[in-house]
Order: C-alpha cells, then sequence, then structure tokens
C-alpha cells in the first residue's frame, strides 16, 4: 500500500458526509429551500445547523496541540481571522457599489465596520452576515487550549468529565446572559463564545468515548431514541424545537430549560452523524461530497452573496419579458432574505441553493488564485530588483 493510500485509510469518511450535509443545511436555511424535507419537519435546520461544525471542530482536537500552544494559534489565526478581514474589506467595498443602486445593506462602510465589527458582531455588511462565527470560534480554541494547558498539570479522575460539565456551565451562563438581552457590543462576542463551548466539547467527549455500548447502539435502538426525545420535546413546546440564534447571539424561541438548545443541537448532530456512517462505505469517498466538505469555510462565508447572485437571471426575465412577473425587484433590494423560485414553487429555489454553493467554490479558488499570482510577481520583482 503507497502511502497516499494510507493517509486515506486514516480518514473518518462519516464526517466528511457530516460535514456536506451541514454546510448543504445552512444553505437550504438561508436560500428558503426548506420545501424539500430532509426530515426537516423533526429536525429543523435552524435547531441544530452550527452545531455540527462545532462538534467536528472538538472532534479533531488533538492533545499534542498543547505542546506548543503559540503555534497552534498562530495557524488558527492565520486560517481563521486572515480570511475574516480580506474579506470584510472586500464585502466593505462591494457594500460601496450596491448602495449607490439602491440596496439595503445594513450598515455603512466606516472604521467600526472594517475593523471592530467582525470582532464581536460579524453580521456588519449584509452580504457577509454569515461571517459571525469566525471570531467566538477563534476565541473558543483559545480557551479550549489554555485550559487543557493548565488542567495538565493536575491529574483529574475523569478529567473530561470535569471539562464537560463545566462547558455546559458556561453555556447555561451564556444562555442566561442571551434571555436577558444582554447581546449587545463585546458582550455579544462572549455570549456566542459561551454558546459554542459546549458543542466544541461535546465533540472531544465523543472522541473519548465514542467507542462505549450507547454509541454503538443498532440503527434502530439508536434512532428510536433521537425520535422519542425529539417527539417529547414538540410536545412541551407546542409543536416548536427551542434554538439558538447565535448569529445574533439570541435564543430565538424561549425555553424555560436553559439545556434544552444544547440537547435539540446535539440530537440533531447525532442523528446525521449516524446517518453519516451508514452512508459512509458508499459515498464517503465521493468526488462532490468532499468538494463540499473541504470548502464549508467558503461556502459559509459567500452563500448569501451567491444566493443574491442567482436572482439575476430572474430579474432579466422579469425586466425584459413577460416572465416572472411576480418578482418583487423592491424587495430584493430591501430584503436579505427575500425568496423567489420558478413559478413560485417553492421546490426550485433548491436550484439557487446549488448555485450558491458553486460560486461559494469558485470564488475562493479564484482568490487563491490572485493570492498566488500577486504573491510569485511580488517573488519575482524582488529577486530581479536585488
Amino acid at each position: 500500500m503507497n502511502q497516499e493510500n494510507k493517509q486515506n485509510d486514516n480518514i473518518e469518511y462519516e464526517f466528511k458526509i457530516l460535514y456536506a450535509f451541514s454546510i448543504f443545511f445552512i444553505v437550504m436555511g438561508h436560500g428558503g429551500g426548506g420545501a424539500i424535507s430532509f426530515f426537516n419537519e423533526l429536525f429543523p435546520f435552524y435547531s441544530f445547523a452550527i452545531s455540527p461544525f462545532l462538534f467536528t471542530s472538538g472532534y479533531f482536537y488533538k492533545e499534542k496541540y498543547e505542546l506548543n500552544i503559540k503555534e497552534f494559534l498562530i495557524k488558527k489565526f492565520k486560517k481563521l481571522i486572515v480570511p475574516l478581514y480580506l474579506w470584510n474589506f472586500f464585502y466593505g467595498f462591494l457594500t460601496c457599489i450596491i448602495q449607490n443602486f439602491g440596496f439595503y445593506t445594513q450598515n455603512t462602510v466606516n472604521i467600526k465596520t472594517l475593523l471592530i465589527s467582525p470582532l464581536y458582531d460579524g453580521t456588519q455588511f449584509s452580504l457577509y452576515l454569515c461571517s459571525w462565527f469566525i471570531f467566538p470560534l477563534f476565541i473558543t480554541y483559545v480557551i479550549n487550549i489554555i485550559a487543557r494547558k493548565i488542567s495538565s498539570r493536575y491529574n483529574f479522575r475523569d478529567k473530561e468529565y470535569i471539562f464537560a460539565i463545566c462547558a455546559l456551565l458556561i453555556g447555561c451562563f451564556g444562555m442566561i446572559l442571551s434571555n436577558n438581552k444582554l447581546n449587545t457590543g463585546f458582550l455579544c462576542l462572549l455570549i456566542k463564545t459561551c454558546l459554542f463551548i459546549p458543542f466544541f466539547e461535546f465533540g472531544i467527549l465523543y472522541r473519548k468515548y465514542k467507542n462505549k455500548k450507547i454509541f454503538s447502539l443498532d440503527n434502530l435502538s439508536y434512532f428510536s431514541i433521537i425520535f422519542i426525545s425529539v417527539l417529547v420535546i414538540l410536545y412541551t413546546n407546542n409543536g416548536i424545537m427551542p434554538w439558538i440564534e447565535p448569529g445574533e447571539a439570541n435564543l430565538s424561541v424561549a425555553s424555560t430549560f436553559v439545556l434544552m438548545p444544547y440537547i435539540t443541537g446535539m440530537l440533531g448532530t447525532a442523528f446525521w452523524l449516524r446517518i453519516s456512517q451508514i452512508l459512509s462505505p458508499s459515498i464517503g469517498k465521493s468526488k462532490y461530497i468532499n468538494i463540499l466538505a473541504n470548502n464549508t469555510y467558503p461556502i459559509m462565508l459567500h452563500n448569501i452573496f451567491g444566493l443574491r447572485l442567482s436572482y439575476i437571471f430572474y430579474i432579466i426575465l422579469h425586466t425584459y419579458t413577460n416572465l416572472c412577473p411576480n418578482f418583487n425587484m423592491y424587495e430584493f433590494k430591501t430584503n436579505i432574505w427575500y425568496t423567489y423560485s420558478i413559478n413560485d414553487i417553492p421546490q426550485f429555489l433548491i436550484l439557487n441553493v446549488i448555485f450558491a454553493i458553486v460560486f461559494s467554490i469558485l470564488i475562493q479558488k479564484a482568490a487563491i488564485k490572485l493570492k498566488d499570482f500577486f504573491f510569485i510577481n511580488i517573488k519575482n520583482f524582488w529577486e530581479r530588483s536585488f
């Protein structure tokens, strides 16, 4: 067996599929594509869509990172924060352009929206509002690795369970702040980070104990527990799944039980993780699954822009033909969540979703090529000059 095959054997393809499902559901939720079910009646996209990314981030965390915290955090900074600001400047420039054509863009371009808002808000520009998760995720990494480095000096028994309890307490604290409408300014960053930490810890906990009996149940028992739990939650909440709206650091549906959003988030994650495990032998190595899984970051960043661009086709038909007569240009310009589909058939919204995903991947590839071109030419210029 060659080295490449050995590396492929170490890939946990069920997580590739889980990534692909999760990012697809997020774009579906943004693009109004929920008319195609994907068990949306039991596991609404909004109730769990962000939790699989935090869960898998925790799952792939390794103790060896604690040997060189500085190197680990610099790597994460380059991967998360540097692109956050580069793209923020791009969308700031784009915002300046579209404002001249009557588009509502939520905020104007200034020092605050360019440099400060990405730290605690992330929704400063309408087309870039999905960047809200980046800085809280980075802070989650920072808190996790520092806490684990400190705890490594002490030999606690069942230390991971202690971490899990502390993570849930932090999450509950975030929920209390959110329920008291304290999600303003940098408190918004604090709340988002608090909301992220439990899901991140669940991933670490699962990696350590995934061979335990409860995680190796047969499919019938496993799904029965999940479905019964979901039905109980729906019954006790009048048919609604309580959820967190972390982009606004707010609890969208109030629940007297502060752990409930974590329960619903993990139920959705657990369901789709087992589905991914079942599908792994057949589609785990699929080229398209892996393209989705390897591009979740750019898809998350650019899907709103892609969804808006997908309507250009309808705008042309509406403007120059008698087709698409119900397209509302005012709503399109002023409401970032406005959706339109062919003949008002909601199932056709999936076409906009697919376009947004493909566009997001292509804009990322174009940015990489532009970066490589820029640095190669700078290097060549430097070598010729000196």
